[in-house]
C-alpha cells in the first residue's frame, strides 16, 4: 500500500503470516509477486532516480529477525547502546521519574544491572573483561558497579558540573570525563577518585582516546578549541585552533596520526596530530555536522548532519567524493564497518547502511524513531553497530529496545546475482515489465556454479548461506 507497508496474509483464514515490513519508495507501479509455494515475495519498485530503483526478495513466512527487550512498568529511556563486544545493552531513564541505569544480555534478556543513579545517565562504559561498568550522570557523578553481583565498586564520586561525554582507556584503568563546568577530569577506575583535572575549558562535548593505546585523549567543546591530553600525567600535548563554533564531535584515524572534528560552525576539519595544523581545506556543510568517522584505511571520511544527510570526503584533499546522501530526519551517528565496505548512518527516524564505493544504499531504511540527543558524543552513546555491520541495537523511549540482524552484501553486483534471485523466486520481469515464469534451477546446480565461478565475496557468502551451505 501507499503507507509503505508490506503485509502477507493467509488467503484461506485471513491471518497475518508475519509482522508487516516497511518498504522504501512504494508507489503506483510497484510490482509484487509471490513465489509458487508462497514462501517468498519478489518486489520491484520502478525507477524514479538511481537511488530509488530497487528489486528485493523477502521471506514471507518468518518474523523479522529482531530481539526485543521490554520492561515491566513505564520507563522513559533517553537512549541506549551496546558494549564493545556487542553482548550487553544499556539504557538510561530521562529524569521523568527516579533515574536508573539498566544493563542486560542482548541474546538472553538476562538483567545484569538495574540500579538507581544520582542524575540522568549519559554514558555507560565497560572495561575489556566485561565484569564491571562505569556510569556517569548529568549531576557530575561517577558510579562503578560489578556486573557479577550488581554491587557498587566504591561510593559514588560527585564533582561539580554535569558529565556529558566520557571515555575509558583501552586497558580500562582510567576514565576521562568532560564536565559542563569546563573541567576535564581523569579518574582511576580502581577507586573512582580523581587523579588529574584541568579547568577553564568551557563545557566539554566530545572525548576520544587515540586507538594506538598511547594514553592520548582529545577533548572539544563550546570554546571551539580542541585539546590533546596525556591521561597518565594529566599534561597537555597540543591545542588545535580554527573552529568558530562548538566542537560537537571528534574522530581519530586508525593510525592515530590524524584527527577529524565537526563543529556547529557548519564545518568539518582534518588535523595533523603532531603539529596541531590542518592537513586539508575546510569541509563545509549546509547544516551542523553532528558526527564523523574515518574509514579503516583512512581513504575516506564520512560525516552526517542535522539536515538529514550524510556525505563522503577525501581526507587528503578535503573534497567531497559523494553528493549529500539523503538519509531521513536529522542524523546523529555515522560509522564504517570493520572492512570499510559500508557505513552506517543513524537518524531520528531509524538507520540505514550505504556502500562506500558507490555511495548508494546497501539496505532499506529501517524506520524506527528513537530518542537520543545531538549533543552526546560519548564513545558509549554512539555504539549502535557491531563491527561487521550485521547487528544493530537501539533503545526506545517507549520502554523497550531492539537488536536487529542486518543482511548487507557490499561491492559490485556479480553477473550471476540476478539469475540467483530469479531462481529463488522462480519469477522474472521481462523488458516490458510483465511477470513470467523462469525455468526451475535446482539449488544443487547453483551451489556448484557458485563454487566454480565466484570469489569469496559477500554476495557469494550470502547466496551460499541462503542455500544452506557454508563457504569452504
Amino acid at each position: 500500500g501507499l503507507d509503505e507497508m508490506l503485509h502477507v496474509w493467509d488467503a484461506e483464514t485471513g491471518r497475518s503470516l508475519r509482522a508487516p515490513v516497511r518498504l522504501e519508495g512504494v508507489r503506483r507501479g510497484t510490482f509484487i509477486a509471490p513465489s509458487h509455494d508462497g514462501r517468498r515475495v519478489l518486489i520491484h519498485t520502478p525507477a524514479r532516480d538511481k537511488m530509488s530503483d530497487s528489486i528485493s526478495l523477502w521471506d514471507s513466512t518468518t518474523q523479522p529477525p529482531v530481539l526485543r527487550h521490554k520492561w515491566v512498568g513505564f520507563r522513559n529511556f533517553n537512549f541506549g547502546s551496546m558494549s564493545e563486544d556487542n553482548t550487553l545493552g544499556w539504557f538510561a531513564s530521562d529524569g521523568s521519574g527516579p533515574t536508573r541505569a539498566h544493563v542486560y544480555e542482548i541474546a538472553t534478556g538476562k538483567v545484569l544491572l538495574d540500579v538507581p543513579t544520582l542524575g540522568e545517565v549519559y554514558s555507560t562504559l565497560f572495561p575489556p573483561d566485561m565484569t564491571r561498568c562505569y556510569i556517569v550522570t548529568n549531576k557530575g557523578t561517577l558510579h562503578g558497579f560489578s556486573l557479577t553481583d550488581g554491587q557498587p565498586l566504591w561510593p559514588p564520586n560527585q564533582q561539580s558540573g554535569g558529565i556529558i561525554p566520557a571515555a575509558l582507556s583501552p586497558d580500562g584503568s582510567l576514565l576521562v570525563a568532560g564536565h559542563s563546568d569546563g573541567h576535564v577530569r581523569i579518574y582511576t577506575t580502581a577507586t573512582g577518585k580523581v587523579l588529574h583535572e584541568h579547568g577553564g575549558l568551557g563545557e566539554i562535548r566530545t572525548l576520544r582516546f587515540a586507538p594506538d593505546g598511547s594514553g592520548r585523549c582529545v577533548s572539544g567543546g563550546v570554546s571551539g578549541l580542541i585539546h590533546l591530553w596525556d591521561v597518565h600525567t594529566g599534561g597537555k600535548f597540543q591545542t588545535f585552533t580554527g573552529h568558530t563554533g562548538i566542537v560537537l564531535s571528534t574522530a581519530w584515524s586508525r593510525d592515530s596520526l590524524s584527527l577529524a572534528s565537526a563543529s556547529a560552525d557548519n564545518t568539518a576539519r582534518i588535523w595533523n596530530v603532531a603539529t596541531g595544523l590542518p592537513t586539508a581545506p575546510i569541509m563545509p556543510h549546509l547544516a551542523v555536522p553532528t558526527h564523523l568517522d574515518f574509514s579503516p584505511d583512512g581513504s575516506r571520511l564520512a560525516t552526517c548532519a542535522r539536515d538529514g544527510t550524510a556525505r563522503l570526503w577525501d581526507p587528503r584533499t578535503g573534497l567531497p567524493v559523494s553528493p549529500p546522501l539523503l538519509q531521513g530526519l536529522a542524523c546523529t551517528t555515522v560509522h564504517f564497518t570493520a572492512d570499510g565496505a559500508a557505513f552506517f548512518v543513524h537518524d531520528h527516524d531509524g538507520f540505514r547502511f550505504w556502500d562506500t564505493a558507490t555511495a548508494l544504499p546497501v539496505t532499506l531504511h529501517y524506520r524506527d524513531p528513537v530518542a537520543g540527543g545531538f549533543a552526546l558524543d560519548s564513545e558509549a552513546s554512539r555504539h549502535f553497530m557491531s563491527p561487521d555491520g550485521t547487528r544493530v541495537f537501539l533503545a526506545y523511549s517507549r520502554n523497550d529496545g531492539i537488536a536487529y540482524s542486518v543482511s548487507q552484501p557490499c561491492g559490485p553486483v556479480p553477473a550471476w546475482f540476478p539469475d540467483f534471485l530469479e531462481m529463488l523466486a522462480q519469477l522474472q520481469i521481462d523488458p516490458h515489465g510483465a511477470l513470467r515464469l523462469v525455468p526451475k534451477t535446482t539449488a544443487a546446480d547453483f551451489v556448484q556454479k557458485l563454487k566454480a565461478t565466484t570469489p569469496r565475496d559477500a554476495y557469494s557468502a550470502w547466496a551460499l548461506g541462503i542455500l544452506g551451505r557454508k563457504t569452504e
